[in-house]
């Protein structure tokens, strides 16, 4: 059975200065269960940074009464001086681990723009799971209304990252935390898409794709997603589906 990692309870004071320590003198263990979903952004930004990371299947439900909120992902940082945090909630997760790996921008202006990006392209990864969770007699449903607002969605998008140079980057010239949820996105709606829903995947603008293929050009991200433990997540989220 796997154990649930206890947080130190310590006053803030002492969690918020463990919590700007140095990322590198940490370890980190991400818990959920052995699909993709709410866990791929994490990971994702994990690889990226070249984190020292575990990455535990939860032993559910024996773990839900010791969660935050009863769900999962949850997170867990040791900093070299042993203090564990404890983080909940997916989002609130991303955004933490985006600010401790420097993918915020480079200055207060491009973190708001990075926060932008994210929230859109989050809407639009919810609304894609929505397709995917989906009854079989709702899927087509589903499907339409997913493709529909996409295409209104992306209309805008294309032009800002037409702005940005379509360089590959939703902000400035660096992989950011939009980017890698830009490349999730693009993935999804690539290789996770329902059979048989009447619906056709949407078509992806090529400046989006180019910056999923730079995502994917980096050389932690292209280790990450060529390693075994991610193909086994990639392959139980298949199955979870039945793709």
């Amino acid at each position: 059975m796997t154990s649930y990692p206890s947080a130190t309870k310590v006053p803030s004071a002492v969690l918020a200065e463990a919590a700007t320590s140095n990322p590198a003198n940490s370890k980190f263990e991400l818990i959920y269960f052995g699909i993709q979903v709410r866990a791929e952004i994490p990971r994702l930004i994990l690889a990226h940074a070249g984190a020292n990371v575990k990455y535990t299947t939860a032993d559910w439900p024996a773990m839900k009464q010791k969660t935050r909120y009863g769900s999962l992902p949850a997170l867990f940082e040791t900093t070299s001086n042993g203090t564990v945090l404890e983080f909940a909630e997916s989002q609130a997760i991303e955004r933490y681990l985006a600010k401790k790996f420097n993918l915020l921008g480079a200055n207060a202006w491009e973190e708001h723009l990075v926060n932008e990006y994210v929230h859109g392209l989050d809407c639009e990864i919810t609304n894609h799971m929505k397709v995917m969770f989906a009854s079989v007699e709702d899927r087509q449903k589903e499907a339409e209304s997913f493709s529909r607002d996409f295409g209104k969605w992306i209309a805008f998008i294309e032009r800002h990252l037409a702005v940005n140079g379509n360089n590959g980057h939703f902000v400035g010239d660096k992989i950011s935390w939009a980017d890698l949820k830009a490349a999730v996105l693009v993935r999804r709606l690539t290789l996770v898409w329902p059979r048989a829903c009447g619906v056709e995947a949407p078509k992806l603008p090529d400046a989006l794709v180019k910056v999923a293929d730079t995502v994917k050009a980096d050389a932690k991200v292209k280790a990450w997603l060529a390693s075994e433990e991610h193909h086994k997540f990639d392959g139980n989220t298949k199955g979870f589906f039945k793709l």
